[in-house]
């Protein structure tokens, strides 16, 4: 899978997942191993027992500046090149985070090869990679529809996308959809995925990676027959010793019912699935 400038020997994205859930340890391993390694922007002023929080309140990084810490997210991304060397790695900034383009610029000073964006619709994500034109950027979509907006809005930067992430609504981070349209079967993967990969065709020849669902060589056959060059993992990651993750969030994971897992209100307002437990 090609990616821009960058080979992924193995079409397999794992998905940024924050807080502290994909950092240097896993997102190095992925890469290392060769599929492409994702390292989540969101809370690294907690990388390291928040080390790298300058200011805290209540034994909590205080405001936006250390919640998002920069010299967190160098750390991050350091670590992780020491685990896989030259290999691709990407970095996930949620298009909902405060001082996005703030996010994604530290993101590609500190050295990451690609940029991935959900949680909104990112039509600005090329204005602030304008002095790395080597660094690949992938918005996720949940509909042709996103995907023809985003393609408009890049002209202005004369852009097109790297690769397009679709995800439908079965996947453990933010949903596209309201949550209604989470259930309804117009709005499943399967069905979306097929109108994205005919936009993207008027566009231009890039991947097109399917996300949410993703689970076992079944689901990537599935989804590649169906035209998609690679598909996005993340959850599925979560049990791995490499994880980064605390062990006792895994077994969470692990331990979880298919009746355990709920639609619920993320901090950034969309719909995000988890796991119920008695803490909710």
């Amino acid at each position: 899978m090609k990616i821009g400038k960058y080979e992924i020997k193995h079409p397999i994205i794992q998905g940024g997942m924050g807080v502290g859930i994909s950092w240097d340890k896993l997102a190095g391993t992925v890469s290392f191993e060769g599929g492409l390694g994702v390292v989540s922007g969101v809370g690294t002023g907690y990388y390291q027992n928040k080390e790298f929080a300058h200011k805290l309140k209540k034994n909590k990084p205080s405001d936006a500046l250390n919640f998002y810490s920069k010299d967190g997210l160098t750390a991050i991304i350091k670590n992780a090149r020491k685990i896989c060397g030259d290999a691709p790695l990407a970095c996930n900034v949620l298009y909902a985070s405060n001082d996005y383009g703030r996010i994604v610029t530290d993101a590609c000073e500190a050295g990451a090869n690609i940029i991935i964006t959900g949680a909104g619709i990112p039509t600005s994500m090329p204005k602030f990679t304008v002095d790395y034109p080597d660094v690949a950027l992938i918005p996720i979509v949940s509909s042709a529809r996103a995907l023809k907006l985003i393609c408009r809005k890049w002209k202005r930067y004369n852009k097109i996308p790297d690769a397009v992430i679709v995800e439908g609504p079965l996947s453990g981070g933010h949903q596209g959809f309201s949550y209604d349209d989470c259930a309804k079967e117009e709005f499943q993967l399967e069905k979306i995925v097929g109108p994205v990969i005919e936009e993207a065709k008027n566009w231009g020849d890039f991947p097109i990676i399917a996300a949410g669902g993703i689970w076992d060589k079944n689901d990537i056959d599935k989804y590649m027959d169906m035209g998609c060059t690679g598909v996005q993992m993340a959850t599925r990651f979560i049990g791995t010793f490499e994880c980064d993750a605390h062990a006792n969030f895994k077994k969470v994971l692990m331990d979880a019912k298919p009746e355990d897992i709920k639609l619920f209100k993320s901090p950034v307002g969309l719909p995000a699935r988890g796991v119920q437990t008695k803490l909710q």
